[in-house]
């Protein structure tokens, strides 16, 4: 069972023109398999603010933002990983695939990660535990 649990606040960002998103959250994705991400984000002035995810599963840990895995295959990411990111490496991809003629289709991937990022918010702004299905069927979250 996939299922988010979440907690988030509005505490800083009240003025009007902020509307009603919360200014921090912290949520705990599961999956089927057992691991655990957990993804932090605080976006308050004048705070160490960071937008952050760590996994945990049976072999490892993987802190995204400090770039390192540790665990069974332990990795610490070179500074050419670091400077230039997923996304370029992404793109790189993407255009290889397009040249071979046989470009990569990550909307599936695209609208899982939607689909979890959402799962996410709704569990924080409603309090409750959110599962996939529940996301599926809006009349069920």
């Amino acid at each position: 069972m996939r299922k988010r649990v979440g907690v988030g606040v509005r505490q800083v960002r009240t003025a009007p023109e902020y509307g009603h998103i919360y200014d921090h959250f912290a949520i705990d994705y599961e999956y089927e398999s057992g691991v655990h991400m957990t993804s932090m984000c605080r976006q308050i002035p004048n705070c160490q603010n960071s937008v952050s995810e760590a996994l945990h599963g049976t072999s490892g840990f993987y802190q995204v933002d400090r770039w390192t895995v540790t665990g069974a295959k332990p990795r610490k990411f070179s500074t050419r990983d670091i400077e230039e990111g997923p996304y370029i490496q992404e793109h790189t991809d993407l255009i290889a695939g397009i040249r071979a003629g046989n470009p990569e289709n990550e909307l599936k991937e695209g609208t899982e990660s939607t689909l979890t990022a959402t799962m996410g918010r709704m569990s924080a702004y409603t309090g409750k535990l959110v599962t996939w299905e529940q996301a599926l069927s809006p009349r069920k979250a």
